[in-house]
Order: C-alpha cells, then sequence, then structure tokens
C-alpha cells in the first residue's frame, strides 16, 4: 500500500528498515532493556545470567550443521539502530525503499557466549538442550544498500553489545527505577 501510494504520488517517498536482533543498552547507562518475565532474546538473557538474575543459558542445539553446530545471528546495538532511522529520516528520495539496519555478520550462539564471557570477565554457565522448532540454522543481512545510500554503518561491536548490556543489568538489576507518583 506504502508503495503504490509513491508510485501513485510521484513527490511521496517512504523508508521500511528491517533489522534482526537489536541488543545493548545506552552508554549512559540509563536506557537498556527489562524484558517482563524471562527474557526471550539471547543478549538480555546473557545479561540476567552475569548478574545472577537467571542460573544459566539454555542453548536450543549445538547440532545445526554450520560452523560451531549453534544458530548464527546478526546482532545490532540499539544506538548504530538509533542512528539508523535517523539516517533514513534525513535521506530524502521519491519513491518507496527498504534497507537492512544490520551489520552484516553472523555470530553463533557460543560465539555470542564467549564474546560476553570476554568483555564482561563473568562466567555463563550453559546447558545444551533440544534445538527449538522453527529456528532457522542463519539469520543475517547484506548491509550494503543502507551504506550506500545513508552512508549508514554499525559502528558498534558484539563486544560493546555485551559490555553495555551487562553495565545496564549491573545497574538496573530489577529494570526501571519506579516513576515518582
Amino acid at each position: 500500500m506504502i508503495a503504490e501510494k509513491c508510485q501513485s504520488d510521484l513527490g511521496s517517498s517512504a523508508v521500511s528498515l528491517r533489522y534482526f536482533n537489536p541488543a545493548g543498552a545506552h552508554q549512559s547507562r540509563l536506557i537498556g532493556e527489562h524484558p517482563l518475565g524471562i527474557p526471550g532474546n539471547l543478549i538480555p538473557f546473557l545479561g540476567q545470567v552475569a548478574v545472577g538474575i537467571r542460573d544459566r543459558l539454555k542453548i536450543h542445539g549445538d547440532d545445526y550443521d554450520i560452523p560451531g553446530g549453534s544458530c548464527i545471528r546478526d546482532y545490532i546495538h540499539v544506538v548504530d539502530l538509533a542512528r539508523g532511522h535517523l539516517a533514513a529520516l534525513h535521506w530524502q528520495q521519491p519513491g518507496a525503499h527498504t534497507f537492512n539496519l544490520v551489520t552484516g555478520r553472523g555470530s553463533s550462539v557460543l560465539e555470542t557466549v564467549a564474546a560476553f564471557r570476554e568483555a564482561t570477565g563473568v562466567d555463563i554457565p550453559i546447558r545444551i538442550g533440544p534445538r527449538r522448532l522453527g529456528d532457522v540454522d542463519i539469520s543475517y543481512a547484506d548491509v550494503s544498500l543502507a551504506a550506500d545510500q545513508l552512508a549508514w554503518q554499525s559502528e558498534f561491536s558484539l563486544d560493546d553489545i555485551c559490555r553495555d548490556t551487562y553495565r545496564w543489568q549491573q545497574m538496573n538489576p530489577d529494570g526501571f527505577p519506579p516513576k515518582d507518583s
């Protein structure tokens, strides 16, 4: 529908952004992720294990037919993602356009656990369980169009994501402080 609008009104423009695994926290430690209940994503779960909220990480399968045996995902730092949104807002080209805001590099679950351990100095106990139904082996994307057209690329590494997540979780073990009435 948006693309049709852009085709019928030649002055119209629209940008769709695709990204997969936003993670991390702002370096100020004032903004971070605090899922309600058990985190459904790897990075916040690692943060909760690191500060003792959870006792261990359950890895869903280590027998995938890929290097390392665990699923590969493209994690993007939330600050990079915010910068990507700003780049898209400032980009003015008629028509409907779609960009991937990703790093273009995948990291396996086991590599991510190792990166978290390295970045934080905290041991992360793990347990290998069966695969989850529907998990794909590899999920990452090409960032070249966003780099070329938006002049955007990710700046933060997986280590930065791990370090910032851990610092946020240390400072905010119970999530955000209650709002004053």
